[in-house]
């Protein structure tokens, strides 16, 4: 498992370089750092399935004595890692800058803000990671992946726009009372979720290598 978490964060680190240095330029140019760190995560996670299509590394680490729930294991893991580290890293840098840029207009992130972030990474992770499991080819699940994706944001830009669709008041006032008020509500279903989808992509990866 060691030596799996090691590969993961070698194949990263220029990506991580590369993040390190976006985000406080983010700021420093009075850019949304929300909309960034989206496409940092949007971004990530295509990448290691990328690099792991072109090297056969799937083919190679299946081959070797090493348990096919650790190989998934520490890709759910390092994923979580790398993401909600760079939340944190968000969050730090987020605070400087509002105590040494006057200039910023844009709201510092509440320790709230950033466990509601985690929990949208835990849900999007979840969705997407069996997804490039399930297809062989990345071509094909990178081009589900973007038309998936957009088709997700549209619609909740229209749900969310249109005056003319309305939802139960009673309900929605619920929805929200728990999520700003129950914060072990998000932890837990994070976990659920990211479990559940472990499960899912556990499976897929064995059915993929008795094949």
């Amino acid at each position: 498992m060691q030596h799996l978490l090691m590969k993961e964060i070698k194949v990263s680190q220029l990506y991580l370089l590369i993040l390190i240095v976006l985000i406080p330029l983010s700021y420093v140019m009075n850019v949304s750092s929300t909309g960034i760190n989206i496409w940092v995560i949007l971004g990530f996670l295509p990448l290691l399935f990328y690099l792991d299509s072109q090297n056969n590394v799937n083919r190679f680490v299946a081959s070797m004595p090493i348990k096919h729930m650790h190989i998934v294991l520490a890709r759910y893991l390092i994923l979580m890692m790398i993401t909600t580290g760079a939340l944190l890293f968000l969050w730090s840098i987020d605070y400087v800058a509002h105590q040494g840029l006057p200039f910023l207009k844009n709201h510092s992130f509440s320790g709230y803000d950033i466990l509601q972030l985690v929990t949208l990474n835990a849900l999007f992770l979840s969705v997407y990671i069996p997804v490039f499991y399930y297809f062989k080819n990345f071509t094909y699940a990178i081009t589900f992946f973007l038309i998936s994706f957009v088709i997700l944001v549209y619609t909740f830009a229209v749900i969310s726009g249109n005056p003319y669709l309305t939802f139960d008041e009673p309900v929605i006032d619920f929805l929200v009372y728990l999520l700003y008020n129950q914060p072990i509500i998000l932890v837990v279903l994070s976990l659920t979720v990211l479990y559940v989808s472990f499960r899912i992509s556990l499976r897929i990866f064995v059915r993929r290598d008795l094949l």
